[in-house]
């Protein structure tokens, strides 16, 4: 019964040692300011986001932004071709490039559809939202968020983005 207790005291303890992934994070995150801080010792947390997967995005960034300027194309015609519908040259012409814009739109929603359809996400590492008030090189104290990835292991910071100044 004595080795029984003693083994599960060992457990215990050697189980409360490890950190939580939350807990690296953070860790990973402070270890940062200190590096990227104009005055780390102005530095004040504020909220700790929580820590979330990160999976690969869809691909279709620029399937969008050439289907939105086909989509504007076809506006533009459209307004053209009743502003110009008494002189049948003109019009022709802007419902041509309606026509053509329409065309293209409706490919590439073909394409954007498929993408997502076929999307599979990958699990590509961890997440995590740091607010926090610091100094900037004026001294002012600003309020800053911060996204923070993480690699699998959550080891090291692989990517950070500025949401900026709040």
């Amino acid at each position: 019964m004595k080795q029984l207790l003693c083994l599960l005291s060992l457990v215990v303890i050697l189980s409360s040692c490890s950190k939580s992934p939350e807990q690296k994070a953070k860790d990973l995150i402070k270890e940062e300011m200190k590096k990227s801080m104009n005055d780390f010792s102005s530095y004040e947390p504020v909220e700790y986001g929580k820590l979330d997967s990160a999976i690969t995005p869809i691909d279709t960034f620029g399937d969008s932004i050439s289907y939105n300027s086909a989509l504007q194309t076809m506006e533009n015609a459209k307004k053209e071709m009743i502003e110009f519908a008494d002189t049948k040259s003109i019009a022709a012409d802007y419902q041509n490039k309606y026509d053509k814009g329409k065309k293209e739109s409706d490919s590439l929603k073909i394409v954007i559809d498929k993408k997502i359809k076929e999307y599979k996400p990958v699990f590509k590492g961890w997440v995590m939202v740091h607010k926090f008030r610091g100094k900037n090189k004026l001294g002012a104290l600003v309020l800053n968020s911060i996204i923070y990835e993480f690699d699998k292991e959550i080891t090291k910071i692989v990517d950070v983005t500025n949401l900026g100044k709040e």
